[in-house]
């Protein structure tokens, strides 16, 4: 830490220096020159105000006093503390966190769960058969991991079999069922969402070995509770979403507020992807976190998921 703000100070001070050099170079190129004036003090010399009035200061010397009033303030902050920087710090972070909190709201609609044409009202021949094609392709696919993976969290299809380390962990966390719930409800499929429902509130306990996507995790598990809750009203859902994602919170222990994007579950040992230089964060994944920890506030009255996020509108 030493060594950084060592680094730091010096990087400084040699920016002012090269600002310095540069305008000490042209202000020898424009030299001032003052005209006297007939009128004299009773000590021979020349008023003040009658020099200021008729040589105004010159813009390289309105810039050299901004320069000096920048390194009087450069000064100061090499010469505070290092816990009383981070003391700043911190409080800007709260400031800002305060600011966003009353004028940055995101709105977010109160709704009846419903879908459209799901009764198969108000959709026209053509549209049925169309959707019931989709529909029929989504029933073989999900039959498909029902027989060869079910509670895995995909299916190779080619093997029949399933499929589990990854993005998600090294354990059997049913993502395609959390994931696929809310399209089964909305086509239909009330048998197949049924065991879907029942399995998330029976069997998924989330607690994966090894490391997991923060921005996997989100948008698979929380959102697809999130949506299966807003279609449905289920509570069940809800208080699965919200357990899921404390259990994230550790990714947002960090120096910026920024998550990072691997996250041990169990130990809390996180970090960010190697290929995107280790010490950074992806924008578009911390991001899109906004939409699930805004909503879970929304529907739990609980400010915090939406505090984590709304820090991150600073940089988004």
């Amino acid at each position: 830490m030493q060594t950084v703000r060592l680094r730091f100070r010096v990087v400084v001070l040699l920016v002012a220096i090269s600002f310095l050099a540069i305008v000490g170079y042209l202000s020898l190129k424009r030299p001032l020159v003052v005209e006297t004036s007939s009128r004299k003090s009773p000590s021979g010399e020349i008023p003040f105000s009658d020099v200021y009035s008729k040589h105004p200061p010159s813009n390289t010397e309105n810039k050299l006093h901004q320069q000096d009033a920048l390194l009087n303030d450069i000064r100061k902050v090499l010469d505070k503390d290092h816990k009383n920087v981070r003391e700043e710090i911190e409080k800007d972070k709260n400031d800002m966190k305060n600011e966003l909190r009353q004028n940055l709201m995101v709105p977010v609609a109160d709704f009846e769960p419903s879908v459209f044409g799901r009764d198969g009202s108000n959709v026209d021949k053509d549209l049925i058969e169309k959707r019931n094609t989709v529909r029929d392709m989504m029933k073989h696919a999900w039959i498909g991991y029902e027989k060869f993976a079910w509670g895995a969290n995909e299916l190779s299809p080619v093997s029949k079999r399933g499929h589990t380390s990854g993005i998600f962990g090294s354990d059997k966390s049913g993502a395609s069922i959390v994931d696929g719930i809310d399209t089964l409800y909305i086509m239909g499929l009330d048998a197949q969402y049924t065991r879907a429902r029942n399995w998330i509130a029976t069997e998924l306990k989330f607690a994966p070995r090894g490391e997991v996507s923060v921005f996997e995790i989100n948008i698979r598990y929380v959102g697809g509770l999130l949506s299966a809750y807003g279609l449905t009203g289920d509570r069940m859902f809800k208080e699965k979403a919200e357990e899921i994602a404390r259990k994230l919170f550790p990714a947002f222990n960090t120096r910026t507020g920024l998550p990072m994007s691997l996250l041990n579950i169990n130990t809390g040992a996180k970090k960010n992807y190697p290929w995107a230089g280790g010490s950074n964060c992806i924008l578009s994944e911390v991001g899109t976190l906004t939409l699930e920890f805004e909503y879970l506030s929304h529907i739990t009255k609980d400010p915090t998921f939406a505090d984590k996020v709304r820090y991150l509108l600073m940089f988004t």
